[in-house]
């Protein structure tokens, strides 16, 4: 049987830090990872940032692929962290048992649809919010992706907000939809008041003329 690699870094001393609770919240959420089925819904451990939570549940995943045929999706801010989670797991369970799925390394959408078809050979899924948040809108993808794993990790909170732009033809636009309805043209026109004086005021000055909220 494979062993995983021992990990003798240590963090770096924390100011005012209960060491003795941390060490129980990280060997609880380690244990979480390895030994509970519970998918009934999320348990959150709101661990103080820079307390190796991520190394924690790094440590844990590769263990998962060595003693266990659990499969498991880990979820990361960006392209660069999965990379980072991806070498970190590999190197202690000293095997290729976690992979990055990812555009900027998958360039093409054909070695894309190729290499998804063949995530099962990998234990370990390591994809961004924003993968994590376009397979919630796709059910084959996200079935593709989730197929045989139980476990799914996020590290850090999911952002659903949504980035919109706005421009003075769409202001207009919306106004034009609402005329017929005075009530509602006049609520709308309210909302968007500061909006326009802002976008009017970029034009004056040359700028751009949209605005991303």
């Amino acid at each position: 049987m494979k062993k995983a690699k021992t990990n003798n870094t240590q963090a770096s001393v924390i100011k005012y830090c209960n060491t003795e609770l941390l060490g129980k919240q990280k060997m609880s959420l380690k244990n979480y990872i390895l030994y509970n089925d519970n998918s009934k819904g999320f348990i959150v451990y709101d661990i103080e940032a820079g307390c190796r939570k991520t190394r924690t549940a790094e440590e844990a995943l590769a263990e998962l692929t060595l003693y266990s045929n659990k499969q498991a999706v880990f979820v990361r801010l960006n392209n660069a962290d999965c990379r980072e989670s991806v070498e970190n797991i590999n190197s202690i369970a000293n095997s290729q048992v976690a992979f990055a799925f990812n555009n900027e390394d998958i360039p093409t959408q054909r070695e894309r649809i190729r290499i998804a078809k063949e995530l099962n050979q990998y234990p370990v899924i390591v994809i961004t919010h924003a993968k994590y948040k376009l397979l919630a809108k796709n059910s084959s993808m996200h079935k593709l992706f989730t197929k045989n794993r139980k476990v799914l990790i996020m590290d850090e909170f999911v952002s659903v907000r949504e980035t919109i732009e706005i421009t003075l033809p769409i202001i207009n636009t919306f106004k034009a939809l609402f005329r017929t309805d005075v009530v509602v043209y006049q609520e709308f026109s309210k909302i968007v008041a500061g909006l326009e004086d802002k976008l009017m005021a970029s034009l004056a000055d040359n700028e751009r003329h949209f605005m991303r909220i």
